[in-house]
């Protein structure tokens, strides 16, 4: 059996993102943001006071991250979060406790709204593994990258699955899911009608 092959590239752009899917209604001073929360654990640490976790807020495709200040919890990364709060220019000392780049502004968190309950990764290359070898009755070795999305009535998890070897069309896969009820809430398949197990 062949097997997805999660090619993950979560590069951590250092410019400030507004990581938003919607408009936010924002008074003087105020920052409200929705993104995916990710925690980065600290490593080898050269603060003299000690190293803390490292809160990022990304992007619908994970492309720019926002740092985070403030009470936020560990065990809501991999969840999409709105933050609400407002922008600090970080001091050196705080940039490198908590991995931050030099001179970044974050957001001071205030409060926040636990958008998912679903940890994306794990569940999406699970679920994606599920549908072709029930649906095209293989896995495939295909690029895999993740997005997700709030509208009016669902909080979705999205993983594209693309054939990086036809370079000039990147046929691909695309799942997305209730963030909270992990149900499957459409499918696309680019071009239509393509049989991936067919194609590798």
């Amino acid at each position: 059996m062949r097997t997805i092959k999660a090619a993950l590239a979560l590069v951590a752009v250092l410019a400030v993102a507004a990581c938003t899917a919607r408009p936010h209604a924002e008074g003087e001073g105020e920052v409200v943001r929705d993104g995916m929360l990710r925690v980065r654990l600290p490593g080898n640490c050269a603060a003299p006071e000690g190293c803390e976790p490292g809160y990022r807020l990304f992007d619908s495709t994970f492309s720019q991250w926002v740092p985070l200040l403030g009470d936020v919890r560990a065990e809501h990364a991999e969840l999409v979060v709105t933050v609400q709060g407002g922008w600090r220019q970080l001091s050196d000392a705080e940039a490198d406790r908590h991995g931050y780049p030099p001179d970044a502004q974050a957001i001071e968190v205030e409060s926040y709204q636990v958008r998912s309950v679903i940890p994306y990764r794990r569940f999406l290359l699970e679920q994606a593994n599920r549908y072709t070898r029930r649906e095209f009755g293989c896995e495939l070795l295909w690029d895999v990258s993740f997005s997700w999305l709030i509208d009016e009535s669902h909080t979705s998890l999205i993983v594209r699955m693309t054939d990086m070897t036809d370079e000039q069309n990147e046929p691909f896969l695309e799942l997305r899911y209730d963030g909270n009820s992990g149900e499957l809430l459409g499918e696309r398949v680019d071009p239509a009608g393509l049989d991936p197990c067919r194609r590798t």
